[in-house]
């Protein structure tokens, strides 16, 4: 477990934020962390799970992480269990050797992808390029703010998904693998924001 004074640097001024940067270019989850919970706290590089091994119930809360969250492999046997993800910033997530993800209010500058069943992404702004949903699978997509840069629909190679009450700028509804309701499509946020900037900043309080 590791707790520290938070990640926004004009919040933490008067004790400054907690950083953890590895000399390595990345900081890797072994066999062993399961049960890790790590909380207010910036990672200057990205996180991933050793692949293939078994990882679950590990917490992310209020952290800020300079990359992407990778949990890859491809043996079902091995398939990490019980990741959360609240009130972070990070930038895309791999979930393929995983189930069970849970994103709540979180910021990612990256697709989610390889989201296998059951995960649930909630509340959250989700961008990247070209297709901020990629490869997910039965899971469920609600509340959200999803943002395509480029012409793309902003969902791809997904099937079995439910997809409620979430704002596009673009359409993907059009795709009958996943089911629809309630979203707002063709939606710029530029003008559904009065304070927004992309990719994000903390300057920024998008309200």
């Amino acid at each position: 477990v590791v707790y520290g004074t938070g990640h926004d640097p004009e919040a933490t001024s008067a004790t400054g934020r907690t950083i953890i940067t590895p000399t390595s270019s990345t900081i890797v989850f072994d066999p062993g962390a399961s049960g890790s919970h790590l909380e207010g706290i910036y990672i200057g590089k990205p996180v991933t799970f050793r692949a293939n091994n078994k990882i679950d119930n590990v917490t992310f809360k209020r952290v800020h992480i300079n990359g992407q969250i990778s949990i890859a492999g491809t043996n079902p046997e091995s398939r990490c269990d019980n990741i959360l993800i609240i009130e972070s910033i990070f930038g895309g997530l791999n979930g393929q050797n995983a189930s069970n993800i849970k994103v709540f209010n979180s910021f990612s500058n990256g697709r989610l992808q390889h989201l296998n069943e059951n995960s649930w992404i909630a509340n959250c702004f989700i961008y990247d390029y070209h297709y901020p949903v990629y490869y997910a699978v039965q899971s469920r997509f609600e509340n959200n703010i999803i943002v395509v840069y480029t012409s793309n629909s902003g969902v791809s190679e997904s099937n079995g998904n439910t997809f409620s009450n979430n704002i596009f700028n673009r359409n993907p509804t059009t795709q009958e693998n996943n089911t629809w309701s309630g979203n707002f499509t063709n939606i710029n946020p530029v003008e559904l924001f009065i304070d927004y900037q992309n990719p994000f900043s903390y300057e920024a309080d998008y309200h």
